[in-house]
């Protein structure tokens, strides 16, 4: 984008995406062992770091709900990927911490115990990331993480189960998203179908493009459905579907 640098965003079903650049790859709430997700065979080929999985720098888990996160899986996935590191929740390591693999790949795991409204800063492979502690919409005290991933002179955040309860003017008040000139958001729930008439995208993170995502199945065609403030709404609604994020100004 402003660096130059194609930036891909692929579906990989629910949650889980993948975001490539330059070579570095990035996974986001992609290792979960559910039907609901990717095809068996294209699961085999993820928990082998088989292309286009191998050679990822980071896989980030917002969560460790069983639809965002599979503690065997992503061991298995660490063990075929020696050189990626992945980044959750204290929830989420303690379950590795019970999976046999586990001393193997316990020097690249990142645990963030979660403090609300607190960010930790991190970089890999040229990636700067900035995971945002959010609770989890519906749940009450639940953890989730919102992670800014800047690659390839593009910022993409990923909004996991982000709630969807607080102002936008209380949202931009504590992370000041809106000020960070954020490219893409991906967000569930409310935060784009009709939250607040569409004001949580467009007050609370002011991104230019928004991507609706965890859907069990194919997501509504109809563009009608959503309500993004004035982000533009990208639609990837099959599993593996593909978008290169524009560069600003069309440049």
């Amino acid at each position: 984008v402003t660096d130059g640098i194609p930036v891909a965003i692929s579906s990989l079903g629910l949650e889980g995406i993948l975001i490539e650049s330059g070579g570095v790859r990035i996974l986001i709430d992609a290792l979960v062992r559910s039907e609901l997700q990717l095809k068996p065979s294209e699961r085999e080929r993820l928990l082998a770091a088989a292309p286009p999985y191998d050679a990822g720098a980071l896989a980030l888990v917002t969560h460790p709900h069983y639809d965002h996160f599979d503690a065997g899986y992503a061991t298995q996935f660490l063990l075929h990927s020696p050189g990626t590191r992945l980044v959750g929740l204290s929830g989420a390591v303690d379950r590795l911490r019970e999976q046999a693999g586990w001393d193997e790949i316990a020097d690249r795991v990142v645990e963030i115990p979660f403090t609300p409204g607190a960010r930790t800063e991190m970089e890999c492979d040229g990636v700067r990331v900035t995971a945002y502690h959010l609770e989890h919409s519906g749940m009450g005290n639940v953890p989730n993480l919102c992670y800014l991933i800047e690659i390839g002179g593009a910022k993409i955040l990923h909004l996991g189960d982000a709630t969807d309860s607080f102002a936008p003017a209380d949202l931009v008040a504590a992370f000041g998203w809106p000020d960070l000139g954020i490219d893409v958001v991906l967000g569930s729930g409310r935060w784009v179908t009709g939250g607040a008439d569409g004001s949580l995208v467009t007050e609370a993170v002011a991104a230019r493009f928004a991507i609706p995502i965890h859907f069990a199945g194919l997501c509504p065609l109809s563009k009608t459905w959503y309500d993004v403030g004035d982000a533009t709404l990208v639609l990837l609604c099959a599993k593996g579907a593909s978008w290169v994020v524009p560069p600003p100004n069309g440049g």
